[in-house]
């Protein structure tokens, strides 16, 4: 692994009839999900075209706009107080949908790698959890959050309690 912040640090199955529950895995440098995903965007045009939409687990990313921009085009962000906080689904702008199995940047190294290794190999493999889990690595904690976060704001103007549904 590099440690240039231009590598996405990503592994993806090959390319093939979908098997396992994750098509690959992503270890991010930082909870910043709208700096991550401008390193990661290019990587994933060469599975969706581009990237259209995010679905993430908001708990564990710090707060981020519904919209943003990434090689020229808008993509849409879905944070989600129910997700799996270490899945994220990727689509592109013909609705095919990727799944990530997503490596909290704490974790060490050795442990990273072989976690990315295991989701991108070819076949069925345990739930992105379960490959966490055996690489003593834990989902990422919940980011705190302040009572006056702008993001808390929008969902309960948006038609319900904070953290209740997407932002």
């Amino acid at each position: 692994m590099t440690n240039d912040s231009a590598d996405p640090r990503l592994r993806w199955k090959p390319v093939a009839p979908v098997t396992g529950t994750v098509d690959g895995a992503w270890w991010p440098r930082s909870l910043d999900l709208v700096a991550e995903l401008r390193v990661l965007s290019g990587q994933v045009a060469t599975r969706l075209r581009y990237l259209a939409r995010v679905a993430y687990a908001d708990q564990v990313w710090e707060p981020a706009p519904r919209l943003m921009k990434a090689d020229g085009h808008t993509v849409r962000l879905d944070g989600f107080a129910l997700q799996d906080p270490a899945l994220l689904y990727l689509s592109g702008p013909d609705r095919q949908r990727l799944t990530l199995l997503v490596i909290p940047p704490t974790a060490p190294a050795r442990a990273a790698d072989e976690a990315m290794t295991r989701a991108a190999r070819p076949g069925v493999v345990p739930r992105g959890a379960d490959i966490l889990a055996a690489m003593g690595i834990e989902p990422g904690p919940p980011v705190a959050r302040a009572t006056d976060d702008p993001a808390s704001d929008r969902r309960e103007s948006d038609g319900g309690p904070a953290g209740s549904h997407a932002r």
